[in-house]
């Protein structure tokens, strides 16, 4: 009896940054292919050399340079794209986010897409825009939804048939977190004291991200606790203004700045404290660097936004504030600086939540369910 052929997909993400999209795509690439799934990745626009690897061929499919007003969309890109699908005739197409997406709906006689849905999308987005994005997601054979509060907004608010739509936890590959130099030495490298109390911020400088929102926390923190010292991980344009913001509240010798980092593990041990102070508006679905942070043993403190509280248990795996007020995010932190067994206690309880819960090697036979209903359903067709 001949061997069946292996289900064949096709991965689209939207750049080569070491963003979170990217890095997920990263990490559920190698764990199918111990399915013995057949893989390529096709990133839309990107410099080169990619920031993130795959293990599977890659292609950049554009340089940026030249985009279809409105739409926003690479022109050399989506040719690269449709001649991808004709040449490697995938069963399935992951979509990594909206971005991708905007780019196979304009691709014609192409295979079921399946749309990993990461976000929630800011309240004050108009209606066109809404009309707009719910037209994509609608053209999706199934849709993944990283949380249930991602989920409900994509039924309700895109009106995403309820049957298309699947939730899928966000997940990381452990493996990629696992320290190399360990916590002394890398706290040496950067400058840190064994003293020291880390608060690690990961995330991009950008306005969505309201970076400035840990500068003002910080500032309250450090008047209590002088040692703390409070570590960002990321890039992006707010980055010059974030160093000024601690140069001028007289924080820059208690902060570093490492922007992109690949030694996440290093990173994660030298920590103490996670914070995620992402606004109410903010995108947040289910963050991976909340789960990176409880797999590495570190609490989280964060606001309960969008999917983090089905992350964060309050009280067991970190601390949980109302959206938007900073006051309580403080005490939240403040409470983890005080007490050295509740935090410790807290780490070790997400190590063992998160290890169980959230490992993408458990998250990928759910991905190849959907990938055979997307390929086969007459729903999906």
């Amino acid at each position: 009896m001949s061997r069946p052929e292996p289900i064949r997909v096709l991965h689209l993400v939207a750049g080569g940054g070491r963003r979170g999209a990217e890095i997920f795509a990263s990490d559920l690439v190698r764990a199918l292919a111990r399915h013995e799934v057949a893989q390529e990745v096709a990133v839309v626009t990107s410099p080169v050399p990619l920031a993130v690897e795959y293990d599977s061929p890659v292609r950049v499919m554009g340089t940026g340079r030249w985009r279809v007003p409105a739409l926003g969309v690479d022109v050399r890109a989506l040719s690269a794209v449709r001649a991808l699908v004709r040449s490697f005739r995938p069963h399935v197409i992951q979509s990594h986010g909206g971005e991708p997406l905007k780019y196979l709906a304009l691709v014609g006689g192409r295979p079921p897409i399946v749309h990993r849905r990461i976000g929630l999308v800011q309240h004050r987005v108009g209606r066109v825009r809404v009309a707009a994005h719910g037209w994509l997601m609608r053209m999706a054979s199934m849709t993944v939804a990283v949380a249930e509060a991602v989920r409900e907004e994509t039924i309700a608010r895109f009106g995403v048939d309820p049957e298309r739509i699947v939730t899928i936890r966000n997940a990381v590959d452990r493996e990629r977190l696992r320290p190399v130099r360990g916590r002394q030495a890398t706290r040496q490298a950067l400058g840190i004291a064994s003293s020291d109390t880390v608060l690690l911020s990961v995330g991009a400088l950008r306005a969505e991200k309201d970076p400035l929102a840990y500068v003002e926390l910080f500032a309250s923190v450090s008047n209590e606790h002088p040692e703390a010292l409070l570590m960002f991980v990321g890039d992006g344009p707010l980055d010059a203004h974030v160093r000024y913001e601690l140069r001028r509240r007289g924080l820059d010798g208690r902060s570093r700045l490492l922007g992109d980092r690949d030694d996440m593990g290093d990173v994660m041990a030298a920590a103490d404290i996670a914070i995620l102070a992402s606004p109410t508006e903010g995108m947040e679905g289910m963050p991976a660097s909340v789960i990176e942070a409880g797999m590495a043993g570190i609490p989280t403190a964060s606001y309960g936004v969008g999917g983090v509280p089905e992350v964060v248990q309050n009280g067991a795996t970190g601390l949980l504030a109302a959206p938007g007020e900073i006051g309580e995010l403080t005490r939240c932190v403040l409470t983890l600086l005080e007490n050295d067994s509740m935090r410790r206690a807290m780490g070790a309880e997400a190590r063992r939540r998160y290890t169980a819960r959230f490992d993408i090697g458990a998250i990928a036979n759910d991905y190849l369910e959907v990938y055979q209903t997307a390929a086969t359903s007459p729903l999906a067709a």
